[in-house]
């Protein structure tokens, strides 16, 4: 029996125990297992994980891409941690069942490195500090303390004091009461990718490339860069990019998981260029290519060409709030404008995700961290403003109202639009007269 058997058995008994109370013979249950996973393999639209969510999703879909035969850097021994650990590799990783198709970094992740400022330092051996940290230290090496604990104390105190008031500040409806729990791995030098496959552009993919030392770019490929190489400043390899597709979709293409759909994912290039899987997000978006159709055209119409996403023909009625100050559910499945200079962190992650359309005052990329690059693979429709096509005057509007409203926090302004896209263009028409609403 593979790691990952062995994580849904225990995962499926309490399930069942728990949550359906389910009070069968103890076979019962894993033969329920065995039918369940023999019916997502069955059918190619099924999600495995996506009706039995693990508390640990990063792990226990790290353990089963183990089993079809990738490198996934998850520590399974004592002595695999202490080796991680000596070499300064060791990563504690944030676990919160909502990492596999909810909101993303509510909580941050940690490598004991030789940067750790909780590591003693040689200014004074003997001191309280250095002593204190030299113990804490040596029980997580052991696994005497509890990386949960240590994570919960001395690492995501801050976080969540500042995820705490983002929540409350913008009204969003996110428990934070769960307790987040943690995954041991090994930390992979090297170069961190984002990818996420355009559900409509045939062989079209966008990618987010982090180096050790180095800054976040963001990359659109397809066509003749498919076969292409990108050799990123300060990565201590170039980007094979087919290779890195290749890698993509034959994960995507894993029986457990729904393959109709385009997934982002979280990859690691180590400095030899071997490619290590560290996660899987679930966007919900059904890979179905899109023939470009006509837009609108007037006077009274924003044209964009940095555009991700389709709607129908006719377009799609809806209200787009111009860098909204805080939530409501009637901005459910509406559209929502984002300022450069107006960031609202988990605000605009949880707007993508509730809204259709995304609209950037400059670009979508995957340039940033999961809240800058939720435009791209969140809504239904992201797009940015920065080569219009038409339309400039009205997108200087926007801006404007947003400079304007900066610090009113009491109301949100919108105004009535259809929003049109075809997968390579997109469409903004409006009497763009703004609305005022209160809470």
């Amino acid at each position: 029996m593979s790691d990952f058997e062995r994580h849904f058995e225990r995962h499926f008994e309490r399930h069942f125990f728990e949550v359906d109370d389910f009070c069968g013979p103890d076979d019962e249950w894993k033969q329920r297992l065995t039918r369940e996973l023999d019916t997502a393999k069955a059918n190619p639209e099924s999600d495995f994980f996506n009706k039995y969510t693990p508390e640990k999703p990063k792990m226990a879909i790290g353990e089963y891409v183990t089993s079809h035969g990738f490198n996934v850097p998850i520590i399974r021994s004592q002595e695999e941690w202490e080796d991680a650990f000596d070499n300064d590799l060791a990563m504690i990783r944030s676990e919160n069942s909502g990492y596999y198709a909810g909101m993303s970094g509510i909580m941050s992740s940690k490598v004991l490195d030789e940067y750790d400022r909780y590591r003693p330092d040689g200014s004074d051996p003997e001191g309280f500090k250095n002593r204190f940290w030299g113990l804490v230290r040596e029980g997580l090496r052991s696994g005497e303390l509890s990386p949960d604990e240590y994570m919960e104390l001395f690492v995501w105190s801050e976080h969540a004091i500042y995820t705490q008031e983002s929540v409350s500040c913008a009204r969003i409806p996110l428990s934070l009461s769960h307790g987040t729990l943690t995954s041991l791995w090994r930390y992979v030098p090297g170069t961190n990718i984002r990818i996420f496959r355009d559900p409509n552009v045939e062989q079209k993919y966008f990618l987010g490339i982090t180096p050790d030392e180095g800054f976040v770019a963001g990359y659109e490929v397809e066509g003749d860069s498919l076969s292409s190489t990108i050799d990123q400043e300060r990565a201590s390899s170039p980007i094979d990019v087919a290779k890195l597709v290749d890698f993509y979709e034959k994960i995507r293409a894993l029986p457990l998981f729904d393959t109709t759909q385009a997934p982002l994912l979280e990859i690691q290039q180590d400095e030899n260029g071997a490619l290590h899987f560290l996660q899987y997000f679930r966007t919900g978006h059904k890979v179905e290519l899109t023939e470009p159709f006509d837009l609108p055209e007037g006077e009274n119409v924003i044209r964009a060409t940095d555009v991700r996403g389709v709607t129908k023909p006719d377009g799609e009625k809806m209200r787009l709030y111009i860098s909204p100050n805080f939530y409501t559910t009637r901005m459910d499945k509406q559209g929502f404008y984002f300022d450069m200079l107006y960031h609202q962190g988990l605000l605009e992650q949880y707007l993508c995700s509730v809204g259709r359309v995304a609209v950037h005052e400059v670009y979508i990329s995957m340039k940033d961290n999961h809240f800058n690059s939720s435009p791209v693979f969140r809504p239904q429709v992201g797009m940015g403003l920065m080569d219009l096509k038409s339309g400039v005057d009205q997108a200087r509007m926007l801006v404007g109202v947003t400079r304007d409203r900066f610090h009113e926090h009491d109301t949100n302004a919108y105004i009535n639009t259809v929003i049109t896209a075809n997968g390579r263009g997109a469409t903004i028409e409006s009497d763009w007269e703004l609305h005022e609403e209160a809470t």
